[in-house]
């Protein structure tokens, strides 16, 4: 057993760093696999809500995650709580006007311009892609997860990186899209783009 394991059964005993620059790991894989995979996870993603009527819904990774746990998967995979993305990672694509417009506008103001004339249109900011509490630390902590585990399969350490909330990376360079307010390829384009040690 490791000093992770309390972590383990209870992921909400800690909380992502806010300036944290690496991933926590919460769990080794007991058994060495076939493939050396690392999972990626924060009770956090549960909470966020982007509305009523709206398609996307966080707390089903928390389900997807509770499978996994109940079928004893994570104990075959390395499980990190990931760190969230800073700022200069985010503006590595992002202009810097619209990752100042999500950290600052709430979702008291954002609620009332839809309702008198939205201001934030440019900045794709509307009832697909809200902004609802919670919303830009959750949008820092996926993308960390998903930065994370790019330098980890770049760097020969996995060969698999699971991150279920990283699918929401449709955004374009200063306005959010599909559902997604970062767009984590681009974000993460230097780490999987360099080629590994010792490949060709």
């Amino acid at each position: 057993m490791t000093s992770t394991d309390t972590a383990r059964s209870d992921p909400s005993q800690t909380r992502s760093n806010d300036t944290a620059t690496t991933s926590s790991l919460l769990y080794d894989a007991a058994d060495t696999p076939s493939k050396r995979i690392c999972y990626f996870y924060d009770d956090e993603y549960a909470g966020m809500y982007y509305g009523a009527d709206h398609p996307m819904k966080p707390p089903r990774i928390a389900m997807t995650h509770s499978l996994v746990v109940g079928y004893g998967l994570d104990e075959k995979m390395d499980v990190y709580r990931p760190r969230r993305a800073q700022r200069e990672e985010l503006v590595s694509w992002h202009s810097e006007e619209y990752i100042e417009t999500l950290r600052s506008t709430t979702p008291e103001v954002f609620k009332h311009s839809l309702s008198h004339g939205s201001t934030y249109a440019k900045y794709g900011l509307d009832e697909d892609c809200p902004i609802f509490p919670g919303m830009f630390d959750f949008c820092r902590l996926y993308s960390g997860a998903s930065i994370e585990g790019a330098a980890k399969l770049n760097s020969g350490q996995y060969d698999i990186a699971v991150n279920w909330a990283g699918g929401l990376h449709h955004a374009k360079k200063s306005s959010s899209s599909g559902c997604g307010h970062f767009c984590l390829d681009q974000v993460n384009n230097d780490d999987v783009r360099s080629p590994r040690p010792g490949s060709h």
